[in-house]
């Protein structure tokens, strides 16, 4: 009996050491779960409040090319390769986009709309940046949207991701038409040439007096700005490093007019 007593006190104080080896097993690895769950930030370019998770609402001018800029820091507890994927909802297929995506610093890689025709598309996972701890990475969106059929909103889903885990978190870009605002505005019609431009590139405007041009590269820095006398402006970029550009000519009376030009030397 004396034995019994004795090996049944020890069953059960081993029983009670093994359920506490597995509680704090268990305690452990949702602490490391924790620390390890990714956390991404998300800032429009000019402001200082994390959007991540949230959607960004731009007034919509029909067949006006729209351009957002986004900043994205790596808030998590290792280097990152980081993929885009773009998802339109309420889907328009008039419409069309394209995107620029690459560390902060560098040009990155556009994407044209050409290639991005499918409802969800990613970039190539060999074009994925490597972002280290508390560095950033910029996405460009480009989208160009068309009333001539519907006037329902689009939105754009952006998500940023690794190859194991492609939606860490996101931001949604949501275009709205205002009714009547097309028929008000005068408009502003721009074409430039050549493109893509090795020595120069001639801006010619019509429709409304032209007041300024802008010339502004993939990061968002302004390579020129400049006001616009006449109906035409011949622009040197010969000191231009190859890449994409934006031209931005502005009016007092119109909508102002974005438009894509390579330099390519």
């Amino acid at each position: 009996m004396f034995e019994f007593f004795i090996f049944d006190d020890y069953y059960n104080e081993t029983k009670k050491y093994n359920m506490k080896k597995t509680i704090l097993s268990i305690i452990a690895v949702i602490g490391f779960s924790t620390l390890s769950v990714a956390q991404i930030e998300i800032y429009k370019t000019g402001t200082s409040t994390d959007i991540s998770g949230s959607e960004l609402v731009v007034q919509a001018w029909n067949g006006q090319e729209h351009h957002n800029d986004f900043y994205i820091v790596n808030s998590t507890q290792m280097a990152q390769n980081w993929n885009v994927t773009r998802v339109k909802i309420n889907e328009n297929p008039n419409w069309s986009d394209y995107i620029c995506w690459g560390p902060q610093g560098g040009f990155g890689n556009c994407y044209p709309a050409s290639g991005m025709t499918a409802t969800s598309w990613a970039t190539p996972s060999n074009d994925a940046p490597n972002v280290a701890v508390g560095d950033t990475a910029k996405l460009s969106s480009y989208i160009t949207p068309d009333y001539s059929v519907s006037s329902a909103n689009e939105i754009y889903r952006y998500y940023v991701g690794t190859d194991q885990n492609p939606k860490m978190d996101s931001v949604d870009v949501r275009l709205v038409f205002v009714v009547g605002l097309d028929e008000v505005t005068p408009t502003l019609s721009v074409n430039i040439a050549p493109n893509p431009s090795n020595e120069y590139f001639v801006v010619s405007a019509t429709g409304t007096q032209a007041s300024s041009i802008k010339v502004v590269d993939v990061l968002g820095n302004v390579i020129l700005s400049e006001k616009m006398t006449t109906a035409s402006k011949k622009v040197d970029v010969t000191a231009f490093r190859n890449g994409v550009y934006f031209v931005i000519i502005e009016s007092d009376e119109a909508k102002p007019v974005t438009k894509r030009i390579v330099v390519r030397h």
